[in-house]
This record gives C-alpha cells, sequence and structure tokens, in this order.
C-alpha cells in the first residue's frame, strides 16, 4: 500500500504501486488496547497477526495517520480517531482477508 505522491496529509490517497521501500509505504500494525479478548482466536502465523484482534494501520510517515475507509470503497489516511470504526481493522478467521470493522462485507484487496 502507497501513499500517493506521498502527501502525509489529511485524506491523502492510498493506493497499490510498484514497490519503492520508500516511507510512504512504511506501515505499523497497532492492536487496539480495549479489544474483546473473546475475538482473539490465535495468532495467524503466515501473516503474523491475531485472528478476529482489531487493530489499526498507522502510517510512518511523519503524522502517523491512520488507513480509514470512504463509504467502503477508497481508503485514505486520516488523523486517528479512535470513535471511528473506519478506522479499525481485524484479520477474518474464515476468510483468511484484512476487513474493517464498518465494512464487515468488504476486504482489502489488490488487484493483480
Amino acid at each position: 500500500m502507497t501513499v500517493i505522491d506521498s502527501k502525509d496529509e489529511e485524506g491523502a490517497e492510498v493506493g497499490i504501486t510498484k514497490k519503492t521501500f520508500t516511507i510512504n509505504q512504511k506501515w505499523k500494525v497497532i492492536y487496539v488496547q480495549d479489544a474483546l479478548a473473546a475475538k482473539t482466536s490465535g495468532m495467524y502465523t503466515p501473516m503474523g497477526l491475531h485472528l478476529g484482534r482489531p487493530f489499526v494501520i498507522r502510517s510512518r510517515m511523519p503524522m502517523q495517520r491512520v488507513l480509514d475507509v470512504d463509504n467502503g470503497t477508497n481508503v485514505y489516511i486520516k488523523t486517528h480517531d479512535r470513535t471511528l470504526e473506519s478506522q479499525v481493522w481485524f484479520l477474518d478467521a474464515a476468510s483468511k482477508t484484512i476487513k474493517n470493522v464498518k465494512y464487515k462485507d468488504k476486504s482489502l484487496d489488490i488487484q493483480n
């Protein structure tokens, strides 16, 4: 995932591009502290993520914004707001895909 044009600003678009090893492609998964224990059912080793445990995906760019979904279709970086479900993600145990808490019927998808 890449912050398009390396724009470290509110609402900057995120897309998929060729790997460049630049900071606009570096992310950190941070688990939500108040996640319910019942949602966690262990580590999914191939991805290195806990199944069902909520997290935010934070950019390593200076402002450290997080991934946010707009209307369940496009992904942007925005200032972290703990009240927004559109900024919280989880690894779905059934599909082994990363889903958004607000839009559970959709997964992050990389075309080709």
